[in-house]
This record gives C-alpha cells, structure tokens and sequence, in this order.
C-alpha cells in the first residue's frame, strides 16, 4: 500500500508540474516543450493508474476504490503543500 500513496504522490506531482503556473513557481527560468508537458502528464496519469492498480491486486474493489479515493485526495493535497512550500 505504500507503494500505491508513494506511486499516486509521484503522479500527480508530475502532472501539476507540467503546468506552466506550478513549474514557474518551482523554476522561473525552465520552459518545457509540447512533448516535455505531453510526457510529464502521460508519467503523472500512469503513475496514478499503477496505484490503483496495485491497491485493486492487494484490496478487493470496493475496499481499493475507497482508498484510492482517499489516497487520491490526500495525495493531491500533500502535493498542493508541497508546492506551496517551496521557495
């Protein structure tokens, strides 16, 4: 299971740093590429998706769902601290 918080945290880190609002904040002089953002959301979205992966093998459906549920949003705001954070 801390494999999946570990693999959700990854991803969704990495599609909010494919906005230009969140990458400015962590570095104002990096610009990415059409193919850099595409790559940066298609990690972030497979991250994500192998998280639930991992908690449906460990967790029967309904049990999983419901923690993904919870790991998604606790992850989404660990995230939102995290950029909020930096300096």
């Amino acid at each position: 299971m801390m494999a999946a918080v570990v693999l959700i945290y990854a991803g969704l880190l990495c599609v909010a740093l494919s906005q230009k609002k969140h990458l400015r904040r962590i570095a104002p002089q990096r610009k990415l590429s059409a193919n850099a953002v595409l790559a940066l959301r298609s990690i972030g979205t497979l991250g994500v998706l192998a998280g639930l992966g991992l908690l449906l093998q460990a967790q029967m459906l309904a049990f999983a769902l419901l923690l993904f549920v919870c790991l998604l949003s606790a992850n989404a705001m660990a995230v939102a601290l995290t950029l909020a954070f930096a300096p």
